[in-house]
């Protein structure tokens, strides 16, 4: 085991201040690597009193961590929210690539092209509307498995207590 100190970390990345520039009208998601979400996420996790840090590269699985002493930290997967047909709408699975169909139909495993959350891949899920500068939040047993999950009623954003509960856990 390695203990790189035994002191609280959280001056490692003690950010104070964090500017999140506003989302351009012409905005467009394609290409979107959801920086932009998870810059709005961290923003208003600090201002809740969290202590957050980012891991390093887009490859994780969670891209977000928080932590509010004495809990333990717990990892988050943000989200872009969409809306489609009267609700809102997270994608909650990605395409999997080329390679690892090919891998899967020469392996005679099943060809699922969308590979889904499982448990263990992080705590929380946060899905951003951006109209309302706000969050959604779920607990990953309630993604896993889902290509997306939908919501129609804005009164249950910013539910910070799902954040919370995953804390205490």
């Amino acid at each position: 085991m390695l203990i790189i100190a035994e002191d609280s970390p959280e001056y490692l990345f003690d950010v104070k201040e964090v500017t999140v520039p506003a989302l351009p009208s012409e905005y467009s998601a394609i290409g979107n690597d959801g920086s932009f979400e998870e810059l709005c996420f961290l923003t208003a996790a600090r201002q809740r009193g969290y202590v957050t840090w980012v891991p390093i590269g887009h490859s994780q699985k969670a891209d977000a961590s928080v932590w509010l002493p004495p809990h333990r930290p717990i990892t988050v997967q943000v989200k872009r929210a969409s809306f489609h047909g009267g609700s809102w709408r997270v994608d909650v699975a990605s395409r999997r690539g080329g390679k690892d169909v090919i891998k899967r139909r020469n392996n005679d495993q099943p060809i699922d092209k969308y590979c889904r959350y499982q448990l263990g891949d992080f705590d929380v899920l946060a899905g951003y509307v951006p109209p309302a500068n706000a969050f959604k939040f779920w607990s990953l047993p309630e993604v896993v498995g889902q290509l997306k999950v939908t919501f129609r009623d804005l009164s249950t954003l910013n539910n910070w207590h799902v954040i919370e509960d995953a804390l205490k856990a």
